[in-house]
């Protein structure tokens, strides 16, 4: 008798065969991709995004990638993920009225629904894509799973994800920050999406325990640690004169990358946000005192904004204006990263660097994943996490309650002792390193039925 499964004794063709075996697991044939982008002006977006697909296309070498998202132009394009070109479909949606519906991503979630109820052709490619998928991921541009910034803004980052559950597609929400809902109407909708999803993998400790109460209780869907994406994005060789001046061979080079709008926000007569430390102030004053600090060491600014010149959030320009107050003696010894569009060859900028100094996240990032220490200046509660993920969590100043001279007392301090933090360091990365591996591994294995 067999165990499982019925065996006849007229079993003697294909035809015949037992119809409740097991399915044989077959590999990944179409992967989508939603809250992702290749050229966001924040480039903190687009390196989670190309880590996102280089892992993608690591464990799933034959899976076709469709990017679900908005974009200007869909269609056939390419990844370029350090020497690395790998092939993506860009399906476009709009956020606008004006569209047609079955390009409009405020009607998509009805027309899945519809096309759920009543299958046939469908004129919208993000319904005909969905229903051929085999393994989708949602990455909400690994900001915040929250609507902290805004319900409106909330609510239209998660058409994407209400399309695919209303075609029986629910995504996997791939590594990113979950913050406590502000709303009422906010919270039931992150319960409505966790409570649907595959899995919630959060990238920071204090983001577990919300997909935990998100997700609510048995059964529900497993709620997991993961590192943020971008520590397994490699480096890309940079143009010859993308440093101005050039950086003479040898010298210790110490990164300063300077949010743009926090810079800005000094100057405004209406500050978006009333932190305790006044962050225009100290840059300027950081800059000095760590040229002064070590007579030896270049200034690096590294811009990790991709935006037009007069935006607000232009990191170059700030750079520029703290470089201007410094003497001359000292200007000399500032060197700059002209703006780059791609985080790969950023990173291999931050590369360079003994010493780094940043306001935007994966900038800091960038710095920590190659072993180099880092202070991060946080303007939000999703830094610390991330430090806290390689054991840096002592490296942060707080915007939002530590005063300027308190400040700059941390960063100098950690300046001197970096030989320590590099040592804790590369302890943990091997770590980081492993666990996004076995993650993925997990999720991208072949599967015998991808969607029940």
């Amino acid at each position: 008798m067999a165990r499982f499964g019925r065996i006849h004794d007229n079993a003697s063709s294909p035809a015949d065969a037992p119809q409740d075996r097991p399915l044989a697991p077959r590999a990944h044939s179409l992967v989508c991709l939603m809250g992702v982008a290749l050229d966001s002006g924040n480039l903190g977006v687009t390196a989670e995004s190309l880590a996102l697909i280089g892992l993608v296309n690591k464990y799933c070498p034959d899976a076709r990638i469709a990017l679900l998202t908005e974009h200007p132009d869909g269609g056939a394009h390419t990844a370029q993920i350090g020497d690395r070109s790998i092939p993506v479909e860009i399906v476009n949606g709009r956020v606008d009225l004006k569209r047609p519906i079955w390009n409009n991503l405020w009607f998509v979630p009805l027309l899945a629904l519809y096309h759920r109820l009543r299958p046939r052709p469908s004129r919208s490619r993000w319904i005909e894509i969905l229903r051929d998928a085999t393994w989708v991921g949602e990455l909400q541009a690994g900001d915040a799973f929250s609507d902290e910034f805004g319900l409106r803004d909330f609510i239209a980052e998660c058409l994407p994800t209400f399309a695919a559950i209303g075609a029986r597609r629910p995504p996997y929400l791939l590594p990113q920050s979950f913050g406590p809902p502000q709303t009422a109407a906010g919270l039931h909708i992150a319960r409505f999406i966790a409570r649907r999803s595959r899995g919630l993998f959060a990238r920071d400790l204090a983001s577990v325990h919300v997909g935990i109460s998100l997700a609510g209780r048995f059964p529900a869907p497993p709620v997991e640690f993961c590192p943020d994406l971008a520590f397994t994005l490699p480096s890309a060789p940079i143009p010859s004169d993308a440093i101005e001046p050039a950086l003479p061979d040898g010298a210790p080079v110490i990164g300063l990358n300077i949010n743009g709008g926090l810079y800005n926000d000094g100057f405004a007569r209406a500050p978006r946000a009333n932190f305790k430390l006044d962050y225009t102030g100290l840059m300027p004053e950081l800059a000095r005192a760590l040229l002064e600090a070590e007579p030896d060491t270049r200034l690096l600014m590294i811009p990790y904004m991709n935006v037009p010149s007069g935006h607000r959030e232009n990191d170059r320009e700030a750079g520029e204006h703290v470089a201007a107050t410094l003497p001359p003696q000292l200007r000399e010894r500032v060197h700059f990263l002209r703006d780059l569009a791609d985080p790969c060859r950023i990173r291999a900028a931050i590369g360079r660097c003994t010493f780094f100094i940043g306001a935007r996240l994966h900038a800091c990032i960038a710095a920590l994943s190659q072993g180099i220490p880092a202070v991060g200046i946080a303007d939000n509660w999703r830094i610390e996490g991330i430090f806290a993920t390689v054991g840096m969590q002592t490296c942060i100043v707080d915007a939002r309650y530590d005063e300027s001279a308190a400040a700059l007392r941390l960063i100098l301090r950690q300046a001197r002792e970096r030989e320590k933090a590099r040592a804790r360091l590369a302890e943990q990365l091997p770590a980081i390193h492993a666990r996004i591996d076995e993650v993925f591994s997990r999720l991208l294995a072949p599967a015998r039925r991808p969607f029940l």
